[in-house]
């Protein structure tokens, strides 16, 4: 986490310093973390959103589900709060219907549901809710997926130039007998 709280704390200093960004990263990391650490979580919040999801769904396809519907769902932003203040231990009560009901959660689950629910509402055209959503799918697979791997060179180097000098040693020795 970016700060020392957990996600409930700062999500909440996040939206008292009135700092959208923070909160956007802040529920977009939160959700990687549970795509790497327990993408079974997921698997169930997407479930409970009457979104269609395999057991055996990949990382990626959690990504592009979990990213296409906390823009478009607005019972998934719901359940993805109770996930949040939950982590894990979530009771199917607790979930929102698929009538839009808010669940038994309570208050702090309505607040980080509107919170979530900002998010959905940054693009307020189909091409910069689209354009949001590439970013949001792009971040979640650099932390998740990372970067991609760079090569260190340093070892390589290292033995070519003995390869390089033993080499020249044996051509000076046998070039000396001839």
């Amino acid at each position: 986490m970016r700060f020392q709280g957990d996600i409930i704390e700062n999500l909440t200093a996040a939206a008292q310093s009135q700092d959208e960004n923070l909160i956007q990263e802040l529920v977009i990391d939160e959700m990687a973390n549970i795509i790497e650490n327990d993408p079974n979580e997921m698997i169930k919040t997407l479930r409970y959103s009457k979104v269609k999801v395999d057991d055996t769904a990949s990382k990626e396809e959690l990504i592009n589900l979990s990213v296409k519907n906390l823009y478009s769902n607005s019972i998934f932003q719901k359940n993805l709060a109770v996930t949040f203040t939950k982590k894990g231990s979530a009771a199917k009560h607790d979930y929102a219907g698929a009538e839009g009901d808010g669940g038994g959660g309570g208050n702090i689950i309505s607040s980080i549901a509107n919170m979530i629910g900002s998010i959905g509402k940054w693009g307020s055209s189909s091409k910069d809710l689209k354009a949001e959503e590439s970013r949001t799918k792009a971040r979640m697979f650099e932390k998740i997926f990372g970067s991609g791997k760079k090569r260190n060179w340093m070892p390589i180097i290292v033995v070519a130039g003995v390869l390089l000098i033993g080499a020249m040693v044996v051509w000076r020795v046998t070039a000396k007998n001839k």
